[in-house]
């Protein structure tokens, strides 16, 4: 037989879970009773209607605003959590941290008629015991009791304040199968709290390219050519490939190009470093840097001067070597010298509405485009929307967003296409060639430490090679004996039979011990969709046409 809540006993009453929002049954004639923790601290009051209620045999109901007849003090209880699986409050809603070990009461109140203990037939807070009985309602939970909780109501419990689920996602090395997000609440707090140091930036590198524009600071010039290879943001859009083939252009029309590089991480940072033209030269990374030494492998005939002072080195170039044209590497920022020729390089799959450092990663605002003289677009190819790429309708329209930005900043650049492509592959520690053929179906772990990693990951899949697992390091890392072993133990626990990375992390592998699995490098090209339109907009740029040898 049904009973109403107002004839509940008193005994009755405390049996249920303490209500975290307000009950209204008529106007007056309540009477309260204490709420007290398993410790004996008391935490909060509890009103119940009298028997004698104005309201008669009407049955309690919800109050729609979180009102006063619950006590509230130091806000023992916070909200109102419907559904019998929900979690516990969060830590922060009782002193002591109490709260997060009291479970509130998770059934509803019904609004008309019928007991308020009856949520379709259970006690609010209960749970089945599997055999069909209702234990009773759970007021105290056990620390051990809270991490032996089952994954599924873990995982709807995951965006309840500070309780979250902590599954894979969050691992170093991720599955190759699985994608994480790129953004989420905690990056955009990040950046909220980035916003003004960003704003400092801004100002200083407006600051900054005024000087040099109005002159107050001077700028120096060489007597040959240069020809300036950069980007916006800080890595990642194929800067050292795209000089390879520029450099290999030159090399083919006739004249005698020479790089101009800083050698990013060399131990001798304040000397310049020759690298003379010669078959099979094979500079030590650790002295001149990774990426100068990877264009020495891949460019036997080029001159290369490796100093933090481009001027200074160019001056020793033109000396040294006799060339007659400089390509400054990652040169888009450094104003100090002056240059032929500017060109930017666009990465299709950047953000640039992340902002400038360090909310962001771009180096100087999209307005700063205007000195560019030709943008190359990299990684259209993945942006193509070609099939066999995750969100290739994305990637597209991200792909004419960002040469709409182009030719909006900079309306007298010309801009071109390129795509990476697979030039070869080669063992890191014997410097064998292999085919990429006989690696494409084999399951292969990735890594790598250069600007945009994702991007190369994505770049193997495009290329058909089957990836378990991947691991990303800042860009510019050098490898340790204790990391290699650690990837070769990630590596065969995926099932990998094979390791593949990119010749500029070949070259931070520099002296380390082979780990047993054989450990590929990439090598990565440059193809420009207009090449004949590039060289031609190349060669007026530097004021003559030399004729074709």
């Amino acid at each position: 037989m049904e009973r109403n809540s107002a004839e509940l006993s008193r005994s009755e009453f405390d049996s249920c879970a303490a209500p975290p929002r307000a009950i209204r049954c008529g106007r007056r004639n309540f009477e309260a009773s204490e709420i007290r923790s398993p410790h004996g601290f008391r935490i909060g009051r509890r009103r119940a209607c009298k028997p004698d209620c104005r309201s008669g045999s009407a049955a309690a109901r919800h109050h729609r605003r979180v009102g006063g007849l619950i006590r509230n003090r130091r806000r023992r209880f916070r909200r109102w959590q419907p559904g019998s699986g929900r979690g516990a409050q969060p830590p922060r809603a009782g002193i002591l941290g109490e709260a997060d070990s009291l479970r509130a009461a998770h059934g509803k109140f019904p609004r008309r008629g019928g007991d308020f203990c009856q949520g379709g037939g259970r006690l609010p807070g209960s749970r089945r015991n599997g055999v069909g009985e209702e234990s009773a309602p759970i007021i105290w939970r056990s620390e051990n009791a809270r991490r032996s909780r089952p994954a599924r109501e873990t995982g709807a419990r995951q965006w309840l304040g500070r309780h979250r689920a902590h599954d894979g996602a969050d691992s170093s090395v991720a599955r190759g199968t699985e994608s994480r997000p790129s953004g989420g609440p905690r990056r955009r707090r990040e950046v909220r709290l980035l916003a003004p140091a960003a704003w400092v930036f801004r100002v200083g590198v407006s600051f900054r390219s005024a000087a040099y524009r109005r002159r107050w600071l001077k700028t120096h010039h060489l007597h040959r050519p240069v020809i300036s290879v950069g980007n916006l943001t800080v890595g990642g859009t194929g800067k050292t490939p795209f000089v390879a083939y520029l450099a290999e252009r030159l090399l083919s029309r006739g004249r005698k190009p020479a790089i101009l590089t800083r050698g990013y991480r060399r131990e001798r940072g304040t000397e310049i470093i020759f690298i003379e033209p010669a078959r099979r030269r094979a500079p030590d990374p650790r002295a001149v840097g990774d990426e100068p030494a990877m264009l020495a492998r891949q460019l036997p005939d080029v001159p290369i001067v490796v100093s933090a002072d481009r001027y200074r080195a160019g001056l020793a170039a033109e000396k040294r070597f006799e060339v007659d044209t400089h390509i400054l590497d990652d040169g888009f920022q450094h104003l100090r010298l002056a240059r032929t020729l500017d060109i930017v390089l666009l990465d299709a799959m950047e953000n640039y509405d992340a902002g400038l450092l360090p909310a962001g990663r771009l180096r100087e605002p999209l307005s700063e485009l205007a000195r560019a003289h030709v943008i190359v677009l990299a990684r259209t190819l993945a942006s193509s929307g070609r099939p066999g790429v995750d969100g290739d309708t994305q990637r597209l329209a991200a792909a004419e967003r960002i040469e709409s930005i182009a030719r909006r900043w900079a309306p007298q650049a010309q801009v071109f296409r390129a795509e990476t492509e697979l030039a070869g592959l080669r063992t890191v520690f014997e410097g064998v060639r292999k085919d990429a053929a006989d690696f494409v179906n084999l399951p292969s772990f990735a890594f790598s430490g250069i600007g945009n990693s994702q991007a190369f990951f994505q770049d193997l899949r495009r290329w058909g090679f089957h990836l378990v697992g991947q691991k990303v390091f800042s860009d510019h890392h050098r490898y340790a004996p204790k990391e290699l072993g650690g990837l070769k133990e990630s590596a065969r626990a995926l099932g990998a039979e094979a390791m593949l990375t990119t010749d500029k992390d070949a070259m931070n592998l520099f002296g380390i011990e082979p780990c047993g699995l054989p450990i590929l490098a990439c090598s990565i090209s440059m193809r420009l969709s207009e090449q004949e339109k590039f060289e031609e907009a190349l060669f007026c740029g530097l004021g003559s046409v030399p004729v074709k040898t």
